[in-house]
């Protein structure tokens, strides 16, 4: 198996000043040493090497954050979970839940070879900076943490390491455990280090205080994903407290190259017409089951509602410049709502929601496309969730009907992101009284997907790598 590091044989590379130029010389040289090897996670070998520049080593590891966190894969997940449909072609067999393991190749390149491998090399040439070392930190967690949440076991205590050519699979807790620690370690980095201007910092400009804080709202969701309850509430009481703080993908920061929305560059090429929002669960939910006295979300609906033929009809969510959401303020609260109310009790929880609330009736967490669309969110009172109350029509328990509106929240605030996938596998065992009730997509399934199947290339090349149990086998903290 061939090094795929984007080390090897480029020392006729030469990096000019411009940083968009590196990005993507950056890009073309470990996109070619993936092409020209056999597997994805060798050590580094000896080897030529490029120079070191942080400003593309950082840009291009973002940018493949970006395809890892709001890509193909994600919207894969959405189809599984109510929220998109796929109506022709490879999204239609997805929707049907038919993958093949080439599906997940790309994301799981964007990752190892893509940006894992370049904020190792920011660790290890910039020890001085701590700045730099605590985003590359909080980088490395993030998409650890999210690889271990869809996939189950991972490589991770192996990779990069000198002379391992088959890197093990990891447990996934024990890589929960490894992404909390560095996450710690990162917190304490960027508590001491000083903000800077770094215009390659496309999520936060250099701010150490807003990556310190979505840090730990990364901790409170990786414990969140694990069930530790307690400690996601007090790793998110530290976590992004405000809207402005929030981590998003902003396309039109990366100049000079045909950075997009993610949902608009699949409408807008191979998958036109393939996927879109019509007559999903959370249109249906949108336009009727969430609307009350205090609630109407007509225009989170328009917002949210994606054509599936490409047409100038997109323009909320998935219009081309439409910034993406990985990071979040509203992840926060309702992280801090959930938690709050399951250890101390509804009044508590209820201060979280209602302080998401206020935001969305501000008109401030998503554009209003429509002005005639209404949009009302008043705040709740404890009695809106006790038996008879305009969230409790079932009668069930207050807190248990609390908890469900929370759930469903995080379902909308959510799109997007893996949210609501990793909710359903979270919530489905001991706590479906609470869970967003989207069916399953063909009348001959018999379960909802638990994982993504390990790529093709890895099972192929890495003789470590297991035999892949398929989508429907549950994940260790799943179980």
């Amino acid at each position: 198996m061939a090094n795929l590091s984007y080390k090897k044989n480029l020392n006729f590379v030469k990096l000019k000043s411009d940083f968009m130029k590196k990005l993507l010389l950056v890009s073309l040289i470990w996109i070619a040493g993936i092409f020209s090897s056999c597997g994805f996670l060798d050590g580094n070998k000896p080897g030529d090497k490029l120079p070191f520049d942080p400003e593309a080593y950082f840009l291009d590891a973002m940018v493949s954050n970006v395809e890892v966190q709001v890509g193909h894969l994600q919207r894969i997940s959405a189809l599984w979970s109510g929220q998109l449909v796929g109506y022709t072609g490879s999204y239609r067999l997805l929707y049907d839940y038919k993958i093949t393991s080439e599906e997940t190749n790309d994301a799981w390149l964007a990752a190892y070879p893509g940006a894992i491998t370049l904020l190792r090399e920011v660790r290890n040439n910039m020890q001085d900076n701590l700045l730099h070392i605590g985003i590359a930190k909080v980088m490395e967690a993030y998409i650890m943490g999210t690889l271990a949440s869809i996939f189950g076991d991972v490589p991770y205590s192996d990779i990069l390491r000198p002379n391992v050519i088959n890197p093990k699979f990891d447990d996934q807790l024990i890589v929960y455990d490894a992404i909390q620690d560095l996450l710690d370690e990162a917190i304490a980095d960027l508590e001491v280090a000083q903000s800077q201007v770094l215009d390659y910092d496309i999520y936060y400009k250099g701010d150490a205080g807003k990556w310190a804080e979505a840090a730990a709202t990364l901790k409170a969701r990786f414990f969140l994903q694990a069930k530790d309850y307690s400690n996601a509430y007090s790793s998110a009481l530290n976590g992004i407290s405000s809207a402005e703080n929030s981590m998003k993908f902003y396309p039109a920061l990366i100049t000079g190259t045909a950075q997009q929305n993610k949902f608009y560059e699949a409408l807008a090429g191979q998958y036109a017409g393939q996927i879109g929002t019509d007559n999903s669960f959370l249109m249906e939910l949108l336009a009727s089951g969430r609307n009350h006295s205090k609630t109407n979300e007509a225009s989170r609906r328009t917002y949210l509602a994606i054509d599936a033929v490409f047409s100038a009809n997109n323009k909320g969510v998935s219009a081309p410049q439409e910034p993406q959401g990985l990071v979040t303020y509203e992840e926060n609260l309702l992280i801090l709502a959930e938690t709050a109310a399951r250890l101390q009790g509804l009044s508590q929880g209820l201060v979280y929601l209602n302080e998401l609330r206020s935001f969305l009736d501000s008109g401030l967490a998503f554009k209003k496309l429509n002005q005639t669309d209404a949009m009302v969110y008043e705040p709740f009172s404890e009695d809106d969730f006790i038996v008879g109350g305009i969230e409790n029509p079932d009668g069930i328990n207050a807190v248990r009907a609390f908890l469900r509106e929370v759930i469903e929240e995080r379902y909308v605030s959510g799109f997007g992101s893996y949210t609501a996938f990793d909710d359903a596998r979270r919530l489905r065992k001991e706590d479906q009284d609470i869970d967003v009730p989207f069916l399953l997509n063909t009348p001959t399934a018999t379960d909802y997907p638990e994982r993504f199947v390990i790529p093709y290339d890895e099972q192929s090349n890495n003789v470590n790598a297991p035999d892949d149990p398929g989508i429907y086998e549950k994940t260790a903290v799943n179980r």
